[in-house]
């Protein structure tokens, strides 16, 4: 029987996400704390579903992984946990506490301490000097201590009931109500404490970040049962070579790195694990480009079909680290890269350093190479950076073509530099977590919800890869830039009282269809027959949308069929599939006449491009 229980609790933002800071802290305890057990929910569980999962853990310690999405839910399940187990010991830690752990102490009781920075050193000396108490006062007592605590009748705190239903007493350590008098007298030799003391709040400075190489992998057997089918997060390094003054890494100087066998064997564990997608945390994969080089020719000898995502700084890439990445298997890699700006004004302010130019520029070379999806972010509300300045930034960037485009805001993160010189720019940002500003000295809070609801549009239609063909036709032959188009697209929706929301593939046609018939000259038929190629690239049913007619001549059908039966089409367009009777092939593909185009197109809906996610489709030469 265990002499002491710890609770590892993680809230993710979503199912499908894992998490990887709790398995690290449960690793670097390594068994000698007693029973450190990890458990995961998502913020979208109801509160008090977890209050009760936790609480039916019995466990004496409950840490907590604390994050700008979930810290919100975290307080309030601790606070009632604290309510209905008085003894037991809360402890926080993560990037949200770490940087105001004596005021978080002073305005919320129910935390005992908080481990800033990294917790892999610090939490198992925390557990230890709990634990030796546990042993000190079980040896005074002749009694063992056991996990957990319920409650008689009489409101006596106990561990459980034995056999004849009579109270097994807490031991007198256990109902101390004061944190510091529970555990040793070693708090002050753990690095990035912040402790109760009596009425005060000691806090130790933290130490020195360890090396990488000395904390254990977090992938046990474990672990790795619990992330399959979903999002495995990993890390190759921590830390960032660049100092962005809205960014958390710019509080940490340099780059560690995981040995780079250890990065390879647990990379081909977790992908063996069979997780859906492998996340690299790292905040810039690629900055020591002969690692980024080695470990992109690892992955591409493992054969597989897990994609995995890496942050990098295009303007880092060289020619060569480009042609790797142009010969890695289609749909194998997936690259983020933050531009979050043109304006050079700007980047200077938060002290990023970047070459415009030469980000733009690789940043083609991959897309074109068309084997990587690409995904881009900007930032809205940054220093220096108003409305029209924005909106050059929108249009550059969204010129480049990228498969997902992200328009972010600002958020005045806790320990950011920016953040401690926010007055500087009259910023005006919301005092909970996320942070998000609501305006500046460069930007009103009236133009930061037009981007707001911009950004939605943006993502359902654009980011959703279903409408590419018909957006590049609008923008193009109707309106001056992208980002004037997209802005108009969501006033007539605020305008009409529209909401996209939680809305279907066929409601987003039917609202486009609604906008487009408001702009002025719009060829509407026109519009309809590439809004036809979009869907059928993306929607293998073979059901139109209403208003979207299928246009078909005399033995249209026979010429679709006479068309397979010839083996030199086949090998021409569709190779998979010959040696194949018509009538089997039919059943895996689509013809449609665009008369726009004036040409009939062929859909493929064997499988999706893994990179565009949509089908494949030709147009038939002489059909």
């Amino acid at each position: 029987m265990n002499l002491m229980k710890t609770l590892i609790i993680a809230l993710n933002s979503k199912y499908v996400h894992s998490s990887l800071a709790p398995w690290y802290l449960k690793a670097a305890c390594n068994g000698v704390c007693g029973e450190v057990k990890v458990i995961e929910f998502t913020i979208n569980e109801n509160p008090e579903s977890i209050l009760a999962a936790v609480y039916a853990e019995r466990a004496d310690i409950a840490a907590f992984s604390c994050y700008i999405w979930n810290i919100g839910q975290i307080l309030r399940i601790a606070e009632n946990l604290k309510k209905i187990q008085p003894y037991i010991i809360t402890v926080f830690g993560g990037p949200e506490v770490s940087y105001d752990p004596v005021e978080l102490l002073q305005k919320h009781p129910f935390v005992d301490c908080v481990i800033s920075g990294e917790g892999e050193k610090p939490f198992p000396r925390l557990l230890k000097c709990i634990y030796q108490k546990h042993k000190e006062s079980s040896a005074a007592s002749g009694k063992t201590p056991v996990s957990g605590d319920l409650t008689t009748s009489d409101g006596e705190y106990c561990k459980g009931m034995d056999s004849s239903g009579e109270c097994r007493p807490l031991l007198p350590i256990v109902k101390e109500t004061e944190f510091a008098a529970r555990v040793s007298d070693k708090l002050k030799e753990i690095a990035g404490l912040t402790y109760r003391a009596g009425d005060a709040v000691e806090s130790n400075p933290m130490d020195l970040p360890p090396d990488l190489s000395e904390i254990p992998s977090p992938y046990s057997e474990e672990m790795l049962a619990s992330i399959k089918g979903k999002i495995a997060y990993f890390e190759a390094s921590r830390g960032c070579p660049f100092s962005c003054s809205y960014c958390l890494s710019s509080a940490d100087e340099g780059v560690r790195f995981f040995p780079m066998e250890r990065v390879k064997e647990d990379l081909t564990r977790v992908i063996e694990a069979g997780v859906r997608q492998v996340k690299f945390v790292d905040r810039t994969f690629n900055c020591n480009k002969e690692r980024a080089k080695e470990l992109l020719r690892f992955i591409a000898g493992l054969q597989t079909a897990t994609n995995l995502h890496f942050e990098a700084a295009a303007d880092l890439f060289d020619d060569e680290l480009i042609s790797i990445l142009a010969e890695m298997p289609k749909g194998l890699i997936q690259l983020e890269v933050g531009i979050q700006t043109v304006n050079i004004k700007t980047l200077k302010a938060v002290k990023r350093k970047t070459d415009t130019d030469k980000v733009f520029k690789n940043i083609k070379r991959i897309l074109q190479a068309g084997n990587i999806h690409v995904h881009l972010d900007l930032i809205a509300g940054l220093p220096y950076e108003g409305l029209e300045s924005f909106k050059e930034s929108f249009n550059r960037v969204y010129g480049l073509k990228p498969h997902t485009l992200q328009l972010g805001f600002l958020k005045l993160l806790k320990g950011s530099s920016i953040r401690e010189n926010s007055r500087q720019h009259a910023y005006v940002f919301r005092d909970y977590a996320p942070y998000e500003v609501l305006s500046s000295k460069y930007i009103s809070y009236d133009e930061l919800t037009l981007l707001k609801g911009m950004e939605e549009i943006l993502d359902r239609y654009w980011n959703s890869g279903r409408f590419t063909i018909v957006l590049d036709y609008i923008i193009h032959n109707y309106f001056t830039s992208a980002f004037d188009f997209y802005l108009d697209f969501y006033r007539f929706n605020l305008k009409m009282n529209k909401n996209i929301q939680s809305v279907s593939v066929r409601d987003l046609i039917s609202l486009l269809l609604d906008y487009v018939k408001s702009i002025e000259g719009i060829d509407l038929a026109g519009f309809k027959e590439y809004l036809k190629i979009d869907f059928l690239a993306s929607d293998s049913s073979g059901y139109l949308p209403t208003d979207m007619d299928r246009i078909s001549t005399d033995g249209f059908n026979d010429k679709c069929y006479e068309f397979l039966r010839d083996q030199s089409n086949l090998a021409a367009y569709l190779p998979a599939f010959t040696g194949l009777p018509a009538k089997q092939i039919m059943k895996k593909v689509h013809f449609e006449l665009i008369y726009k185009a004036s040409s009939v197109y062929l859909f493929d809906y064997t499988a999706k491009d893994p990179v565009t996610r949509r089908f494949r489709y030709c147009i038939i030469d002489n059909f």
